[in-house]
């Protein structure tokens, strides 16, 4: 049950990623404006204290991305990325993009085809009324004989 809460926060987060960001940042905020205030009332000047208050956070960007890596979702946003960046190149090279197509679709069906062969021939049951009635007869010195019945 534990893995399937988790796989459900995750999927949340990559589905609400912008409405957490927008989150994070309206926090960040609010924490660096009552460090700003805490310094103005120790006596410094408000552009001293914002950053004295940007010092004492570290950098806001730098935050943010340690809250996105432990979401956990950074993997998911990588693989986007990539396939941007493939995308952006296939369509650079309208030659290639085709012959890109092309392989994936052969290699696609030829899959496809052999493994409805194998299906057919291996995984499924003969086609027969009553598959318990066939038999093989053996002969140790000619061929054999099959059948039903």
């Amino acid at each position: 049950m534990r893995l399937l809460t988790i796989l459900k926060l995750r999927l949340l987060t990559l589905l609400k990623s912008r409405r957490l960001d927008r989150e994070l940042e309206e926090e960040l905020r609010y924490h660096i404006d009552l460090e700003v205030e805490r310094n103005v009332k120790a006596g410094m000047s408000p552009r001293e204290a914002r950053r004295a208050a940007m010092q004492s956070f570290g950098g806001a960007s730098r935050i943010q991305e340690e809250c996105r890596d432990e979401r956990r979702a950074a993997w998911f946003t990588g693989i986007g990325r990539d396939l941007q960046f493939a995308l952006r190149n296939l369509r650079r090279m309208p030659g290639f993009a085709t012959a890109v197509v092309v392989t994936l679709g052969l290699g696609i069906g030829a899959n496809t085809a052999v493994f409805s062969i194998a299906d057919a021939l291996l995984f499924r049951a003969l086609p027969l009324p009553q598959p318990e009635w066939l038999f093989q007869v053996l002969q140790p010195d000619g061929p054999g004989l099959t059948g039903y019945g």
